[in-house]
């Protein structure tokens, strides 16, 4: 029973913060350091795989980026927006969000 009341309190504090973007760089392929990775044709198309698989995380990887950047820009903007409209000393101002 004790481990299990463990998971359950503890798994709410290891998801990320609502609303971060959690964008994570993949780790280059290891075989490219190694210049017998090239020395037969099996084990270059394996390290080519890799190298293609790589490229397109690390598409998915800028993509996420570009994205976190276009949030952080417009809550920037909301946050402006309403610390402009409360400086001004207007009621109604419109709400920053989470």
């Amino acid at each position: 029973m004790r481990p299990f009341f463990l998971v359950v309190v503890a798994f709410p504090f290891s998801l990320p913060a609502a609303g971060q973007t959690l964008c994570t760089e993949p780790v280059p392929p290891s075989c490219v350091e190694d210049a017998m990775n090239y020395t037969d044709d099996l084990s270059r198309r394996r390290c080519e795989r890799n190298v293609q698989d790589f490229d397109k995380k690390i598409v998915e990887f800028e993509t996420c980026m570009q994205h976190s950047v276009t949030k952080a820009k417009t809550k920037r903007d909301k946050v402006q927006a309403r610390h402009d409209c409360l400086a001004e000393g207007k009621e109604n101002c419109p709400s920053v969000g989470r």
